[in-house]
């Protein structure tokens, strides 16, 4: 599959109309332009190209129900398939699905079942989808089958969009209940510690102690380094040393105030 660019001209009102379609070769393309009601003026290949097992847009649920629901009333209303089909696309405003029953009205022209033909595109019809299709168009109810998907297709939306709803509030009180715990953990229990330590035979329930273990670790680390003997000895030669050079530099002057009176 092919991605092309054209212009086009709309015959009721004049305008030109520029875009893409995706065909197997430009002569489908131009095909599926007159199938729009616009009349091709310049076809090019695009840059981009589509295949089989690419990325591929899906379509939204809403967009399907929609198009289920007007094909359904088409056929029921008794018109062909082919311009069923080509009604829903010309009145349908998603471009991907756009793309999909442009490629699904070249295939039922082509001979193809409509069964056959969507079940080329599962990224818009699940097996479901295609299998009731196929149901329905072996018993001749094709349209009933269209209206029961519709049917399905909003419980399944409707149900989603409940299920995406309930899920915001337990999501919100977790990250309410992490805050709480979190800030109790740093703030408030080392203060509960400290209450604890100025009580006299005060202890600790094990559980806030289990909590509050790393905090004790760090603080009794550095608490250790300031306690060091080394560290302590060096300390205590440092003052010793820093008191001696004071008194003996008060000795020396009280000695030089006693002996300048004899000089004289």
């Amino acid at each position: 599959m092919l991605s092309y660019h054209y212009t086009a001209r709309d015959p009721a009102t004049g305008q030109y109309t520029k875009a893409d379609v995706e065909a197997d070769n430009e002569q489908a393309a131009a095909k599926l332009i007159r199938a729009e009601g616009l009349v091709p003026i310049n076809i090019e290949l695009s840059d981009k190209r589509i295949a089989s097992g690419r990325r591929r847009r899906r379509v939204k649920i809403k967009d399907k129900v929609l198009f289920s629901r007007q094909l359904s009333t088409l056929i029921n209303a008794g018109l062909p398939l082919v311009q069923s089909l080509r009604t829903v696309n010309a009145q349908s405003t998603s471009k991907p699905l756009k793309v999909v029953i442009n490629q699904v009205i070249s295939d039922v022209e082509g001979g193809l079942t409509l069964s056959v033909a969507m079940s080329k595109h599962p990224e818009a019809f699940d097996q479901v989808y295609i299998s009731l299709i196929a149901a329905g168009e072996a018993s001749g109810t094709l349209d009933k089958a269209l209206e029961r998907l519709a049917i399905q297709q909003e419980k399944d939306a409707d149900l989603i969009s409940k299920l995406r709803g309930a899920m915001i509030y337990p999501i919100i009180v977790l990250l309410v209940m992490v805050g709480v715990v979190g800030f109790m953990i740093v703030k408030v229990l080392p203060q509960v510690k400290t209450l604890y330590d100025g009580i006299s035979g005060g202890t600790l329930p094990r559980p806030i102690a289990a909590i509050t273990a790393p905090h004790d670790g760090s603080r009794t680390a550095s608490s250790s380094r300031e306690s060091d003997p080394a560290t302590a000895k060096k300390t205590s030669i440092g003052v010793a040393g820093f008191a001696g050079t004071i008194a003996a530099g008060g000795s020396g002057s009280s000695r030089t105030k006693t002996t300048s009176p004899s000089s004289r």
